[in-house]
């Protein structure tokens, strides 16, 4: 049973993990495609993808947030 609860917290751990790199690169490359396709086009339409980055980019830091919270909450001994 120990083995089984050590499994689980490793799959939320990594899922987070996962959360977090996915949050961060999404967000990252929403809004340097938000901000040069504006000054591209010379239009505020593109400008839209810099929120949406700055929300994805607050996702990814809320699953790393909660991944630190986890790893001082758990005990990881077997």
């Amino acid at each position: 049973m120990k083995h089984t609860l050590m499994y689980l917290k490793v799959i939320v751990f990594v899922l987070l993990l996962l959360i977090a790199l996915a949050g961060f690169l999404l967000g990252s490359l929403c809004v340097i495609v938000g901000l040069v396709s504006a000054l591209v086009d010379q239009s505020a339409r593109p400008l839209i993808l810099v929120f949406v980055g700055l929300f994805c980019g607050f996702i990814g830091f809320v699953a790393l947030d909660a991944i630190d919270y986890i790893d001082d909450k758990w005990s990881w001994k077997v």
